[in-house]
């Protein structure tokens, strides 16, 4: 219990010597690094490789019956009125 006393007291002779502003921007930062670490994403495992991109062009095929059927929307229409 006596070294607990003393421990404190030396902390407190410290503190009291230290602006209140000080104290204040210490334990922010201190504050800020325990939830960074706290909140950070889990490393990944593995790293993937992205597969190569291979442009495909497809040739252009005919409608189907039920593409034809399909109505015109609201702007078509008006356009083709005026």
């Amino acid at each position: 219990m006596e070294l607990l006393a003393l421990v404190l007291t030396k902390i407190y002779n410290v503190t009291v010597k230290i602006p209140r502003w000080l104290l204040f921007v210490i334990s922010g930062g201190i504050g800020s690094v325990i939830i960074g670490l706290l909140h950070r994403n889990p490393a990944k495992a593995t790293a993937q490789t992205p597969s190569p991109v291979v442009d495909v062009v497809e040739p252009p095929s005919s409608p189907t019956p039920a593409q034809n059927t399909k109505r015109a929307g609201t702007r078509q229409r008006k356009a083709g009125k005026k």
